[in-house]
């Protein structure tokens, strides 16, 4: 009776309402006059939430759409192996709403910025791949935006940042970007974290009027230099320009007066250690180091004082009880 019911579930495959899919649910179990085990109930149930194109919004709606397909099973859903398998449905439902998160996106502009206002703290505003060449004046009321994506659009300028009073995080990668000169980057001053990574870019001189930037994602551009020019960046954390085209030595005194610098990412790049100051070459030397599994896995293995020899000798005495206990 199961496989007769997921046919019939079939029928709701595509719908968009989720009432719709529900009554189609009732329907495909009450129509096989399914009497099932728990076991079934969990095949017809993920097979019914893993295909269908409809995903509950919330985890009431779940919860009410599996109690239904519960009692139509003919199943107590109060029952101690009915929580267990809402658990395993809870799992599925989880994994669907990560992979349909993309589809999901309007190409309307209106629409994401409705998206953006019906949020409880409206914080973060998603106007990724929408063809935009300049931040659209639709958004300008959006004050309370601390996140803004607008990676993948040929993006021209980015005058009207202003409007974002409260702006702390910009994505703008993938935007086919070859220079941020004159661009109006610069007009939000009090951005914290600044992604230009997988761009055109052959220089980031421009940042310089940003002092508030902790973080810069900057890898995969063309960039030929880190430039001295990022001297007023105080506070800044984090400074990712792997895989560009950097030959230049990284100036040292540069790196000396970033006080606040705990990351530098330097990979990828056609840089000789030996030109390095000794901040710069610490940090190149830990990038290269952490981007080892073996190396990783010998610093896990130092930190915790784990001794290689002592574990096989514990492995060797617990294999022998084992094997004494069976004889």
């Amino acid at each position: 009776m199961a496989e007769e019911a997921k046919s019939l579930w079939k029928d709701a495959f595509g719908k968009t309402s989720m009432e719709e899919a529900k009554s189609l649910w009732k329907d495909a179990i009450g129509k096989a006059k399914v009497d099932q085990s728990m076991e079934e109930a969990k095949s017809l149930w993920k097979d019914a939430i893993g295909k269908a194109k409809v995903v509950p919004s919330n985890e009431e709606e779940a919860k009410s759409l599996w109690r239904d397909a519960l009692r139509k099973a003919g199943v107590d859903p109060s029952a101690e192996e009915a929580k267990t398998l809402w658990k395993d449905a809870m799992q599925v439902i989880t994994t669907v709403k990560k992979k349909s998160k993309k589809s999901e996106k309007s190409g309307n502009i209106l629409d994401r910025v409705d998206e953006c206002i019906g949020k409880t703290n409206a914080a973060l505003l998603d106007i990724s791949e929408l063809e935009m060449t300049e931040i659209p004046p639709e958004t300008f009321r959006l004050h309370q935006v601390r996140t803004l994506l607008a990676f993948k659009n040929p993006i021209q300028g980015l005058h009207n940042l202003c409007y974002f009073e409260n702006l702390e995080v910009l994505d703008i990668s993938r935007c086919s970007l070859e220079n941020l000169d004159d661009m109006g980057l610069n007009t939000s001053r009090f951005l914290k974290k600044l992604d230009i990574s997988r761009n055109n870019l052959k220089s980031i001189r421009v940042l310089s009027s940003m002092p508030f930037l902790e973080e810069i994602l900057a890898s995969r551009n063309k960039l030929e230099e880190i430039p001295q020019e990022l001297e007023p960046l105080k506070i800044l954390k984090k400074l990712d320009v792997s895989y560009n085209e950097i030959k230049e030595p990284v100036p040292e005194s540069l790196i000396v007066k970033l006080k606040e610098l705990q990351d530098l990412d330097l990979t990828g790049n056609n840089l000789d250690p030996e030109s390095m100051g000794y901040k710069t070459r610490q940090m190149y030397e830990k990038r290269l180091l952490f981007s080892s599994k073996s190396m990783r896995r010998c610093f896990v293995t130092r930190a915790l004082g784990i001794n290689k020899e002592v574990i096989a000798k514990e492995q060797e005495v617990i294999f022998r009880s084992e094997n004494q206990e069976e004889g």
